[in-house]
């Protein structure tokens, strides 16, 4: 038999099959978005990179078993501070479950019969019958599609540790019964969200009930933790090259997590509304509404004691090496930070502005006033273009001005307008949803949720529909 605890099937055979039957209905728990929690800060794929230098060694029938390699695993690259006890639950107590489609290298993939528990699954282990099986494996690389490249023991051969090609819902599902074991994916540390380099990198920063990630550097990241539905993480690309994002997690907390920190920050946001990040110098800085607008980072942690309509994120871009601008509607668009006064360009009621840096040190903000406005240090002025109610558009620096992405009122499409192009891009944009721009070698990339509901990319590096499902309501961010 090639699976842990098969030395036990014939001392258990009896009542397992009684057990089975039972059973026989019961299949694996989906994926659900649980509350944010602060997993391992070593890097994740660190448990996968421990396990592969054990590669052929047989480490006999404790150390050997399935389960008992990958804790030791956990607990190498967790430095001892993680102790994996258990089975599913025990997981859940050091990490965060994840889909199939966002693991990455070092996720523990945790198999355990149909209808058990951690006290349990041994006893109703039963590798006869796929819906009742037992295993864990360490995830090295995700091939898509439900396959993985894993590391584990006591599978290829006895006690001895292999790296193979494993689909665990197939391997784990009962084609005459139709019933399938539990099949879960953990993430015990932090993937890292280290950029690719280069000018064709970017960041998409998106919510899918748990927070993801994807983009060239980074591959397709669930991170396991959860969001506050209705709300829109942002994302920026830190001095250092790496990724952090801004997001509140489904506590109501602002949550930071990424190359510089991952932390829950205890502070409370506003219902419906979402946080915005920008690299200041070596740091960040987080804007955000609760109630007032607030900062928060490397810079500075304050109340500014501005009111912020109900309802509507702020936006911050970073000036200089030290200091940031945050644009926020108060019905009006007003401006906090290295200028802080109020514009007296009124902003439609429940839209958020956006804002970049210019190439002159200043900076350019956009808001939504029935149509597309800009304001700022090389232009202030009324586009003309409609921008669909709600919705709010987006701004980046590219060649030197400014383009702008936005979902348009007239066609419901992502259209973009600027210096360098002015485009209705016949792509159909999901309605109530806004897009997101950065610039890029050669151009600028949007991201967008797609009138079906995926996660789409469009611009100078690539246009396609990632197939990656946005939670309702939200709109994805992007950086570079």
């Amino acid at each position: 038999m090639n699976a842990c605890f098969a030395r036990r099937a014939r001392a258990l055979k009896a009542l397992i099959v009684v057990v089975s039957l039972l059973a026989a209905s019961l299949v694996g728990v989906a994926v659900t978005a649980a509350p944010a929690f602060a997993v391992g800060s070593y890097n994740n794929a660190d448990i996968a990179t421990d396990a592969l230098g054990h590669l052929n060694q047989n480490l006999g029938s404790v150390s050997g078993q399935c389960k008992q390699f990958a804790n030791d695993m956990v607990k190498a690259a967790s430095g001892n501070t993680q102790s994996p006890s258990g089975y599913q639950s025990g997981w859940a107590a050091l990490g965060n479950e994840v889909s199939s489609a966002g693991a990455v290298k070092g996720d523990i993939i945790q198999i355990t019969p149909a209808g058990s528990t951690d006290s349990t699954a041994e006893s109703l282990y039963n590798y006869s019958d796929p819906s009742m099986r037992l295993h864990t494996a360490i995830i090295v690389a995700n091939n898509g599609g439900g396959s993985f490249d894993v590391v584990d023991a006591n599978f290829t051969a006895t006690y001895t540790v292999g790296q193979h090609t494993f689909n665990p819902y197939t391997w784990a599902y009962n084609t005459t019964t139709h019933t399938s074991s539990i099949v879960k994916i953990w993430r015990l540390g932090t993937p890292s969200v280290g950029g690719g380099g280069g000018g064709s990198d970017y960041g998409v920063a998106f919510n899918s009930g748990n927070l993801w990630l994807y983009g060239p550097g980074l591959g397709t990241i669930d991170t396991g933790l959860g969001m506050m539905p209705g709300t829109n993480p942002s994302i920026t690309k830190l001095a250092s090259g790496g990724y952090e994002v801004a997001f509140v997690a489904n506590t109501g907390h602002l949550w930071v997590y990424g190359a510089a920190v991952t932390s829950d920050t205890g502070l409370g946001v506003a219902s419906g509304t979402s946080p915005a990040i920008t690299a200041v110098g070596s740091g960040f800085e987080v804007a955000f509404n609760s109630g007032n607008l607030w900062v928060y980072g490397t810079v500075v942690t304050a109340n500014t004691g501005f009111g912020m309509q109900a309802g509507t994120s702020p936006a911050i871009t970073a000036v200089g090496s030290s200091n940031y601008q945050v644009a926020f509607n108060s019905g009006n668009m007003w401006l906090y930070g290295a200028i802080t006064s109020n514009t007296g360009f009124g902003m439609a009621s429940g839209t958020s502005p956006a804002a970049t840096t210019t190439s002159g040190g200043g900076t350019e903000e956009t808001f939504n006033s029935g149509t597309a406005w800009v304001y700022g240090a090389i232009v202030t002025g009324n586009t003309g273009y409609g921008v669909a109610t709600g919705t709010s558009p987006a701004i980046t620096t590219e060649s030197g001005t400014y383009e702008l992405a936005f979902n348009s009122a007239a066609t419901g499409n992502l259209m973009l307008y600027g210096s360098p192009l002015i485009a209705d891009t016949g792509y159909g944009m999901m309605a109530g949803t806004s897009p997101a721009i950065t610039a890029v070698s050669g151009g600028t990339e949007e991201a967008f949720v797609g009138n079906t509901g995926e996660l789409w990319v469009y611009g100078s590096v690539v246009t396609s529909n990632t197939h990656l499902g946005v939670a309702s309501g939200t709109s994805p961010a992007i950086a570079s």
